[in-house]
């Protein structure tokens, strides 16, 4: 059985030879792979190599292209400090998101915010 055929197995909800394994493990990736998180936040290529390479090196059999949680919340409009040697951090709270949020009723959210 292949990656592609063990994950479809689990899918269909019937049982494969072995549990497919899919990490999400982007700095482990970027370090197989010899970059820093700050050259791998600013080149999708090379992020997309580095999780390949540690794909076929470990066995995985897929994996999560993935960099930090900050990419989230710069989604939502939130501004984004990207650093070299560490991932990524929320510089600020957005209040256009505050008031979203709150339009949408959910106000337990807003708190803290």
């Amino acid at each position: 059985m292949n990656s592609l055929e063990r994950v479809q197995t689990v899918l269909r909800g019937e049982i494969p030879d072995y549990l497919p394994v899919i990490p999400q493990s982007f700095m482990f990736a970027m370090r197989t792979g010899g970059y820093n998180i700050g050259t791998v936040n600013r080149n999708p290529a090379i992020m997309a190599k580095c999780h390949m390479e540690s794909r076929e090196k470990f066995g995985y059999d897929g994996c999560v292209i993935d960099v930090d949680d900050s990419t989230l919340a710069e989604a939502c409009g939130a501004k984004v400090i990207f650093r070299d040697d560490e991932v990524a951090v929320v510089d600020e709270r957005n209040p256009l998101l505050k008031d979203r949020i709150k339009q949408e009723r959910y106000p337990w959210l807003c708190r803290n915010l």
